[in-house]
């Protein structure tokens, strides 16, 4: 009995110090983002924009989708439906609205700051950095244009900060200029025999550090662009800036986000076709049906001779502006819409219950585009 006074604190000690041991619930094939390196944080993060841009099957609302309601090109099939679009035509805005867009576009976000602070002693992700900046400065201008002051220089700080101080947006502005700035110092500085290529894992410009350097110049003119009503120390500081990239080089061809799309099943599709085209199955999805062109994007895209303009009807786009649509068919009109099988083209003039634009030959009201 002597012995057993000993065994049992043996034993007591065995159990608790082996509970860490013991557990081995935690999946290899998981990673955790505090072990992400830049090569996987970049990829994440490209491909997410796309979703925040452009929305997915399973997104919700995207800017794709506010930006072509709020610019009266899109609105919903009222043949077909009852309601749709109410709460962006009524401008209900709640804190719930479009919340995807904040959301999302914050985690992104989060992995642009990851790459920007991952240790880089020797200058071995200098490109990765590079590229974070701009898209750092990118992602982050939608927020400040959509919402105006935003959480920036305390954010993504995780759980060491949880109520980060709102920023002024014009202050944000001036700092995602100097990341373009940093961006392109860094392009034009690392050293090519040190610093990792990331073509393997860049799916925007597929590592072409030149082409990055013209998006950063691009990316800055547009800022700058955005602030052409300020005035004093405030267009001074805009007009230094601009100066300072007017030698270029800019982006000449369009910029993409492409991780090798493909049509084997939904998970590789593109997001875009994806949402708003059909399935890899070649189902139609319910937006392609859902969201319809409007009679103001029809009448923008279609010559006079094409419309069904009522008899000494104004062709002014706003009443009394004076300024008229162009009389011009735009061949981009029959890609952006088709019209339902066997149909005319037709359109909804947003906010009205039934069809009324087309062609002069068409039957009203009828399935619009």
């Amino acid at each position: 009995m002597k012995n057993l006074k000993f065994i049992l604190p043996f034993f007591a000690l065995v159990l608790f110090s082996c509970s860490d041991y013991l557990d081995i619930n935690e999946s290899p094939n998981v990673l955790t983002f505090d072990k992400a390196t830049p090569s996987k944080l970049l990829p994440g993060a490209q491909v997410s924009l796309y979703r925040v841009q452009v929305g997915d099957a399973s997104f919700g609302g995207s800017m794709n989708q506010l930006g072509n309601v709020w610019m009266n090109s899109w609105t919903r099939n009222v043949q077909s439906y009852g309601n749709g679009f109410d709460t962006e035509l009524q401008l209900n805005l709640t804190v719930g609205f479009y919340n995807n867009i904040w959301d999302r576009t914050a985690r992104i976000l989060k992995n642009y700051q990851a790459i920007i602070d991952y240790p880089n002693p020797n200058g071995k992700y200098d490109y990765y950095i590079a590229a974070a900046k701009i898209g750092k400065a990118f992602s982050m201008q939608s927020i400040c244009d959509l919402y105006g002051n935003a959480p920036y220089f305390q954010a993504w700080k995780g759980s060491n900060n949880l109520t980060p101080a709102y920023d002024d947006d014009y202050v944000i502005y001036q700092d995602l200029i100097k990341n373009c700035e940093d961006a392109r110092s860094l392009i034009n500085n690392a050293d090519p025999s040190v610093a990792e290529d990331i073509a393997a894992f860049d799916v925007i410009l597929k590592g072409n550090m030149n082409r990055w350097a013209e998006f950063a110049n691009t990316l800055q003119l547009r800022l700058c662009m955005r602030m052409s009503n300020v005035t004093g120390a405030r267009a001074t500081y805009r007009d230094a800036k601009l100066a300072a990239i007017a030698g270029g080089p800019f982006l000449t061809d369009n910029v993409t986000i492409n991780p090798g799309f493909n049509g084997a099943n939904d998970d590789q599709a593109s997001p875009a076709f994806n949402n708003y085209a059909i399935d890899a199955a070649g189902t139609a999805r319910p937006n392609r049906v859902f969201i319809t062109m409007t009679g103001h994007a029809y009448k923008s895209l279609q010559s006079y001779a094409s419309t069904n303009w009522a008899v000494g009807e104004s062709k002014e786009i706003v009443s009394g502006s004076g300024i008229n649509y162009v009389d011009v068919t735009d061949p981009r009109s029959a890609r952006l819409f088709t019209p339902s099988a066997g149909q005319p083209r037709r359109a909804v003039t947003q906010g009205a219950s039934f069809v009324t634009v087309g062609p002069p030959t068409a039957t009203f009201p009828g399935l619009p585009c």
